[in-house]
């Protein structure tokens, strides 16, 4: 397997009168860099022998190629990974046969398990969250109505399960401070 890093979305323009460029590529996006989709490349060996070894082949090539699909690596099972798979060589030889594939995939890999937190509120109460390197917002589910202070900006939470698109949880160390019982 190769699974390379994806290629950051770059923007930059070079301003004539200036030395240097000014970099635009998360000028759009707070602080957030966005990035390209990127090729992640495998290799798989069949072994075997007749119709059945190739009924195994056929089977697996009709399964995957042109399609997306979410999968994982054994040793990185907490994760997976979802791109459009494209079957790029198929190699013959008396014993096995070999198939390469390209999957186009999205720039991050995904958890399997949602990150969930519970916290009893009585008053000012602080949660703080950990987010790797892609944003994301948050699904809040309060039992009563309450306040949200969050980088400098104060929400009202009702009571119930909802999502605040103004609440963003950035890489690294996010404060929450409910104000309220529930």
């Amino acid at each position: 397997k190769s699974i390379p890093l994806p290629d950051p979305k770059t923007s930059t323009i070079e301003p004539q009168g200036m030395n240097g460029q000014i970099d635009l590529s998360t000028a759009l996006t707070d602080g957030n860099m966005l990035y390209r989709t990127r090729e992640i490349e495998l290799a798989f060996v069949f072994v075997g022998f007749g119709e059945l070894h190739k009924n195994d082949v056929d089977t697996f090539v009709f399964d995957v190629h042109g399609r997306t699909l979410d999968f994982q690596f054994s040793d990185d099972t907490e994760y997976y990974y979802s791109g459009l798979w494209n079957v790029t060589d198929r190699e013959e030889s008396k014993g096995y046969t070999i198939i390469t594939c390209t999957i186009t995939a999205d720039p991050f890999r995904y958890a399997w398990d949602t990150t969930v937190m519970s916290k009893t509120v009585n008053g000012p109460s602080v949660i703080r969250l950990f987010n790797r390197r892609m944003w994301t917002v948050p699904t809040i589910t309060a039992s009563a109505a309450m306040t949200l202070h969050y980088q400098g900006e104060s929400y009202s939470i009702r009571e119930g399960k909802q999502i605040n698109e103004d609440i963003i949880l950035r890489d690294g160390a996010n404060i929450l401070t409910f104000e309220g019982i529930g």
